[in-house]
């Protein structure tokens, strides 16, 4: 099926690129009463099974026992879409310790901002389609520490334009997210060809170039 189909990305507000990461940065850390040093990791999605949002718990878990004295705050950003797993979230953390390093922040709305606020996005879905959050990432120069499943596979190249750890592996999303931290200029080129390929795959007018010449082929049928 591969060899005798392509894709045709949807296409994004590739405005968003142009977003002031130190502005709503300083913002961030105002609110949360946080410095510049801290590492902010961010978690997008609704509390289902399938977005692990407690593997996310499981690898700031491991990055405190990892580095203990880092300074780390995780925020969680969604609501309940499966009953009773946000209580199980919130039980979780209280179990391992780590109520200082993570905030559930709720379901907000715009969420650019944040996501450009933060020094990375750790995505730890599996079986996930193509996820609109990583590409808005991207856009935003905020690099991807995800899950090798589902749709990030085709939203990254991994080392190129993300991190892709094992699946269901909370230490080796840590040992990804800490390669970040311990080598910023990696963190850095691994951002920037995020930002150009995005901007070059998923423009309107890139959209439109793909999709026109279908339309012909199917309007001359």
């Amino acid at each position: 099926a591969r060899r005798k189909s392509s894709a045709v990305y949807s296409p994004f507000d590739t405005a968003i690129a142009r977003i002031d990461r130190e502005a709503v940065r300083a913002t961030l850390d105002a609110r949360l009463g946080i410095g510049p040093e801290t590492v902010v990791l961010a978690f997008l999605g609704q509390f289902a099974e399938r977005k692990r949002p407690l593997v996310f718990v499981e690898t700031i878990a491991a990055l405190r026992r990892a580095r203990p004295q880092l300074r780390l705050i995780a925020l969680m950003f969604g609501e309940e879409f499966e009953p009773g797993i946000e209580a199980h979230i919130r039980a979780r953390i209280e179990e391992l310790g780590i109520g200082d390093l993570v905030r559930m922040m709720g379901f907000v709305r715009p969420v650019v901002p944040w996501l450009a606020a933060s020094n990375m996005l750790v995505v730890p879905a599996v079986e996930e389609p193509f996820g609109r959050t990583l590409i808005e990432a991207m856009l935003v120069g905020t690099p991807v520490v995800a899950a090798a499943s589902g749709g990030n596979l085709e939203a990254i190249r991994n080392r190129g334009t993300g991190l892709l750890a094992r699946i269901d592996d909370p230490a080796d999303l840590a040992a990804h997210v800490l390669e970040l931290i311990d080598h910023p200029d990696l963190a850095g080129t691994i951002a920037h060809r995020a930002r150009q390929e995005a901007l070059a795959k998923f423009s309107i007018e890139h959209h439109v170039k793909k999709v026109t010449p279908i339309y012909r082929e199917v309007l001359a049928a």
